[in-house]
């Protein structure tokens, strides 16, 4: 039987847990059990044990260099990893335009064939090479709802090197960066058997809240769980082969 639970379940059980009448229990545990979720998540930033792997796939478009999973920023094409699905990457694998592959282009690479690379009339059905930046703090303006400014964590733009000709499919294994908890079903990308040490975990995360005497009631067991998962981490890092031709900056 699975050990996995869903963000539901999660935060269930800490609403249950919180002794405060006073509070919207449920809007508060689900506010502990994100919090303690971006503490496991980055426990360890040594490994990516914790990034799952995924395929996608997007259109290239005839005479368009750069694509993004965003709104449109600095004349590249708006959305079109974002509608073809793609909002969630992180580190690419491998790829493969119109069925041919596609490495990733060290900066170095790229600087010595800037004149060539980034000349949009240079241009071919296959190409052989793409850069991929990743935007940390990227302020985007939006139409709405709301309508202004948002910051958004991540802001991924794909370089291709010639610019496509020609409609192609890109086809991409990758893995997928985390995002907070939301969704009643969403299921937390940690291993199944340290799901459920986000409930004393949340409730480690009382301390924030001016709930010191709760929050050391849990801690001791939050970061024993925490401290193990570190371990298995680290013991599974030596089999795993960090992927050479990313491309990410």
């Amino acid at each position: 039987m699975s050990n996995w639970l869903t963000f539901a379940d999660i935060y269930g059980q800490v609403s249950d847990l919180i002794d405060d009448a006073s509070t919207d229990r449920v809007t508060l545990a689900k506010k502990l059990v994100n919090h303690a979720y971006r503490d496991m998540m980055n426990a360890d930033t040594m490994c990516p044990l914790w990034f799952r792997r995924k395929r996608g796939s997007f259109n290239t478009v005839a005479g368009t260099q750069a694509y993004t999973d965003n709104e449109a920023v600095g004349g590249a094409t708006a959305g079109v990893m974002a509608t073809a699905g793609i909002t969630d990457l992180g580190r690419i694998v491998s790829m493969s335009v119109g069925g041919r592959p596609c490495r990733g282009a060290d900066l170095n690479y790229v600087d010595e064939n800037a004149v060539d690379f980034w000349d949009t009339s240079n241009r071919e059905d296959y190409p052989k090479y793409y850069l991929h930046e990743v935007s940390r703090y990227s302020a985007v303006a939006v139409t709405g709802p709301p309508a202004g400014n948002r910051t958004r964590l991540f802001l991924n733009t794909l370089n291709f090197f010639y610019t496509p000709n020609s409609i192609q499919a890109v086809r991409l294994t990758y893995e997928q960066v985390f995002a907070d908890l939301s969704a009643d079903t969403d299921v937390p990308l940690l291993p199944d058997h340290y799901h459920q040490a986000l409930v004393p975990g949340a409730m480690t995360m009382m301390e924030s809240f001016g709930k010191s005497a709760l929050a050391a009631m849990w801690s001791s067991m939050y970061l024993a769980q925490k401290n193990a998962m570190i371990i298995e981490n680290r013991r599974q890092i030596n089999n795993y082969e960090v992927p050479a031709e990313s491309g990410v900056m």
